[in-house]
């Protein structure tokens, strides 16, 4: 695998992300309980450019930007449904860029789709590139695959999906979303493109 280093981050944001996996029991030999739903599999992330830096930089770079990521996620699409609050999602986004992301909402979240009982996530895969010259690492390219079953009132379920890029950079040392390009493969094909001004 080279420099590429696969990395399941872990933290209060993503057991979100893992709610249902502390109802597995040990045995893995056993079926679950048909009652019980299925789990949300787990955020990967992956480093598939980080030229030059070391082994300790990398990781702690992708838990930073891991962390942005994982909270647009859970704020965007998971959680308890049905709700409004999907803005929540563009905490992380930059001043500059929040205001264009309320227009794009209903393809950056969920917030398009109405009587959402549940969502369960079922692939959430990021590939970072990070824009690192001599010194620091000073922006991230965020390419996302995200897929998750959603289930609406009266039972129907069907896959909602968005691919992807997120554009960070740092602001007062902490990472923010300053620009993205983001599609969604369900009813709404609406791509949403915005850059910080």
């Amino acid at each position: 695998m080279g420099r590429m280093a696969r990395r399941v981050l872990t933290g209060a944001l993503v057991t979100v992300l893992l709610v249902g996996f502390a109802a597995c029991s040990g045995d893995e030999s056993s079926p679950p309980d048909p009652d019980e739903p299925a789990a949300d599999v787990a955020l990967q992330v992956v480093s598939v450019k980080a030229r030059g830096m070391d082994e300790e930089t990398r990781t702690r770079l992708e838990s930073e930007v891991g962390d942005v990521v994982a909270s647009y996620i859970v704020e965007g699409f998971l959680g308890d449904h049905p709700r409004q609050d999907f803005v929540r999602g563009l905490a992380d986004f930059s001043d500059g860029l929040a205001d264009e992301g309320g227009r794009d909402l209903a393809v950056l979240t969920l917030s398009g789709l109405e009587d959402v009982t549940a969502v369960r996530a079922t692939r959430l895969k990021v590939n970072l590139a990070f824009f690192n010259p001599p010194g620091e690492a000073v922006g991230a390219s965020a390419f996302i695959d995200l897929a998750f079953d959603v289930t609406f009132e009266g039972g129907a379920t069907r896959e909602v999906a968005r691919t992807g890029r997120l554009s960070l950079g740092r602001t007062d040392g902490d990472w923010q979303v300053i620009g993205y390009h983001v599609c969604c493969a369900d009813d709404q094909v609406l791509p949403a493109e915005a850059a910080d001004a």
